[in-house]
């Protein structure tokens, strides 16, 4: 069976690329909670 959830290496990853295109760490972070969560109250 496979996992659904990003591994966190993956998660370290993709916070990585997100600052290197000039993210800042709130952004960062409501980002990947909407996209665990689906609460609208993450989304920018």
């Amino acid at each position: 069976m496979e996992d659904d959830h990003m591994s966190e290496q993956e998660l370290v990853r993709l916070a990585e690329g997100l600052r290197a295109s000039g993210w800042n760490d709130t952004d960062i972070l409501n980002f990947i909670l909407y996209i665990m969560t689906g609460d609208e109250k993450y989304k920018s």
